[in-house]
């Protein structure tokens, strides 16, 4: 298991937890989420979150491409519940930016190796060359998050007309492919049960047991958030039409006590209008 100080904590983990958020948001075309200082301030809370929760996921698992899931998995929760994303949105924004992010880490720190001659086994010994040799790569991703606002480059726009026309596919399409995970685990259990005797002490089994157990936890949760939100949604949206007919029909009936009846008419057959578009 890899050990790592609160020092690593502090000034590697949690800039990696913001720049990953930042790819991320840039990458789906939030920039303007970016520009406010709440929400800045949200960000931060994300990345200290994703920090600290680092450090007890690395004392718990030894395995990186567990780590790797479990952060994952983390990041796209906090982007639901503190960043107030969507479903399908947190999950666009967690993939972009953990991709983005581990593509530029892997070139810089080639690089870096390459013109430096340090070995990154060598390097990761010490907390402080851990720290010192990411400078580089913080400084390209930097450099890239500025240029990417500023050119407004992103990769899928989500705040565009034409993809919140299609929401309710994409938010489908989302709920269909978590819902799959679930499937997985049940031929995964029944690989092991049938054509493995029941081995569950076997590593690969216990490997992929332990990997669809993370997905299972995931995909309920975020499905509950998911569930949650369009619910809270569709009660705020039945509450403010509601609102909205009670004005009308107050406008109306003042215009019929006004004998104002061409106007009254013209309201009635507006909002008739209205209620037949919903």
């Amino acid at each position: 298991m890899d050990y790592i100080s609160i020092p690593i904590i502090v000034f590697a983990s949690f800039p990696e937890a913001i720049i990953v958020t930042l790819f991320g948001i840039i990458a789906i075309g939030k920039v303007n989420y970016i520009k406010s200082s709440g929400n800045l301030f949200r960000i931060f809370l994300v990345a200290s979150l994703a920090a600290i929760s680092t450090y007890f996921i690395r004392r718990s698992v030894g395995n990186e491409i567990e780590n790797l899931l479990i952060s994952i998995f983390i990041v796209t929760i906090l982007y639901i519940v503190i960043m107030r994303f969507k479903f399908y949105e947190s999950i666009f924004s967690t993939t972009f930016g953990f991709i983005i992010f581990i593509l530029t880490e892997i070139i810089c720190l080639v690089l870096v190796s390459a013109i430096t001659g340090i070995k990154l086994n060598a390097a990761y010994i010490s907390d402080t060359t851990r720290i010192l040799i990411t400078i580089p790569e913080r400084l390209v991703q930097v450099s890239l998050i500025i240029v990417s606002i500023y050119k407004n480059i992103k990769i899928i726009d989500l705040e565009s007309t034409a993809i919140k026309r299609k929401e309710y596919y994409i938010q489908l399409i989302v709920y269909m492919v978590s819902i799959g995970t679930l499937v997985f685990l049940a031929i995964v259990m029944a690989k092991m049960a049938l054509f493995d005797n029941g081995d569950f002490a076997n590593s690969t089994n216990t490997f992929l047991l332990r990997l669809n157990i993370y997905l299972s936890l995931f995909v309920t949760i975020v499905l509950t958030l998911a569930v949650k939100t369009t619910h809270e949604f569709h009660k705020n949206k039945n509450a403010l039409n509601n609102s909205e007919f009670l004005q009308n029909l107050d406008y109306i009936s003042h215009l019929i006590n006004e004998k104002k009846y061409q106007e009254a008419n013209e309201a009635v057959d507006s909002l008739k209008s209205h209620i037949v578009k919903q």
